[in-house]
C-alpha cells in the first residue's frame, strides 16, 4: 500500500494516484485540497477563481482515500489573486510553495509512523525529506518523484547562461535557491530507495 502526496497536485500525480486506486495499492492520498468543477459555489465565485480551483478535481477513483491539508494552500492562492507578492515569496513567504510543501512533508511523515499498513511512500521534489526519513526509519520504500535533471547540474548551465547572457540573467529561475533548501534536494535523494 502506497501513501501518495503532492501539495497542488500536478496532472502526473492525479493519474499515478488513479492506477494505484484501480490496482488496490492506494493507501492515501494527501494534498491541500480538490474541487470539482461541478461544485455548486462554482456558481458564486468569479469565473477565473472558478477555474483555477476546477483544476484541482481529483479522479473519481481517489476520493476515499484523500486526505486534505488546505488551508495553507487557499492562503496562496488567495495571495496571488490579490496579488500580495511577499507572502508568496520564493522561500520565505507565509504562503510560498516551498513553505507548503514541507508542512505537508512533515505531515506525511507523522501518518507514515503512525500507519503500519503502508509500504511505501511516493513524494516529489522538495517535499520528500520528512516523509523519505519517516519512511527510512520505519522500513517503508521511498519512491522519488525527480522529473529535472540534478540540480547541481541545472545550477551550473544556469550561471554559465547567466554570466554569458547577462541581460537575461533575472529570468533564469533555480539560481536563487537557498543552502538550506539544496542540502533537502541532496537528502531527498540519498533517501530515495527508487527514482
Amino acid at each position: 500500500m502506497i501513501l501518495d502526496f503532492h501539495p497542488i497536485g500536478n496532472m502526473f500525480f492525479k493519474q499515478l494516484a488513479k492506477r494505484l486506486a484501480q490496482r488496490g495499492l492506494l493507501s492515501e492520498l494527501r494534498i491541500a485540497f480538490q474541487h470539482s468543477s461541478n461544485s455548486k459555489i462554482n456558481r458564486i465565485l468569479p469565473g477565473s477563481l472558478a477555474a483555477t480551483l476546477s483544476r484541482r478535481a481529483l479522479p473519481e477513483e481517489t476520493l476515499p482515500f484523500a486526505k486534505y491539508h488546505p488551508w495553507r494552500e487557499l492562503g496562496r492562492v488567495a495571495a496571488i489573486k490579490m496579488r500580495l507578492q511577499s507572502l508568496v515569496q520564493h522561500e520565505t513567504g507565509a504562503f510560498c510553495v516551498d513553505k507548503i510543501t514541507t508542512k505537508m512533508d512533515a505531515k506525511v511523515a507523522r501518518a507514515l509512523r503512525k500507519n503500519t499498513s503502508i509500504k511505501g511512500v511516493y513524494a516529489y521534489e522538495d517535499g520528500a525529506a520528512y516523509s523519505f526519513q519517516a519512511a527510512k526509519d520505519t522500513g517503508k520504500r521511498c519512491f522519488y518523484d525527480l522529473p529535472i535533471g540534478y540540480w547541481r547540474a541545472a545550477r551550473e548551465i544556469m550561471l554559465d547562461e547567466a554570466e554569458r547572457e547577462p541581460e537575461w540573467a533575472s529570468t533564469i529561475q533555480g539560481n536563487d535557491d537557498s543552502e538550506p533548501k539544496t542540502d533537502r534536494k541532496d537528502l531527498e535523494l540519498a533517501l530515495a530507495d527508487d527514482i
